[in-house]
């Protein structure tokens, strides 16, 4: 990939992705993703949020990333791999939340990245629209941070 495309960039409607390189000013303007997601649907609220703050989604063209063993869609406390009904099951959730988060008149059937009004979304007007999550603060009782 990177051979081909180099340091290409493209313009993106939606963020949509398991590894991102952001700017510091993103997290200090919108906080960190939402961890009400699991799996799916997290990046997207993402990028939404970014965008109503101003930023451009770009997506590296010779970028690329490798999946190995399904990594995510593991549990994140055992490491197991989710079965295929939990896949379902957690999907079908991200997509409730993203729905009674954004829009709550969005039908819950079908909802897909693709298919989601981006211009729409991101124009939205509402005073319950959570677009700052702050960053988990570290207990120093809890953790250990090794130097």
């Amino acid at each position: 990939m990177a051979s081909y495309y180099g340091l290409a960039v493209q313009v993106d409607r939606f963020l949509v992705g398991d590894s991102f390189l952001l700017k510091r000013s993103v997290v200090d303007k919108i906080g960190v993703m939402d961890i009400g997601y699991r799996h799916f649907f997290g990046d997207i609220d993402y990028g939404l949020r970014a965008q109503r703050a101003g930023f451009k989604l770009v997506c590296a063209k010779g970028a690329w990333l490798y999946h190995e063993g399904s990594g995510h869609a593991r549990d994140p406390h055992t490491g197991k791999k989710d079965s295929r009904d939990e896949i379902v099951q957690l999907t079908a959730d991200a997509v409730t939340r993203f729905c009674q988060k954004w829009d709550p008149s969005l039908p819950l059937e079908r909802q897909s990245a693709e298919t989601l009004d981006y211009e729409r979304l991101r124009d939205l007007q509402s005073a319950d629209l959570v677009e700052y999550n702050p960053p988990l603060v570290i207990d120093p009782t809890i953790v250990q941070i090794l130097e």
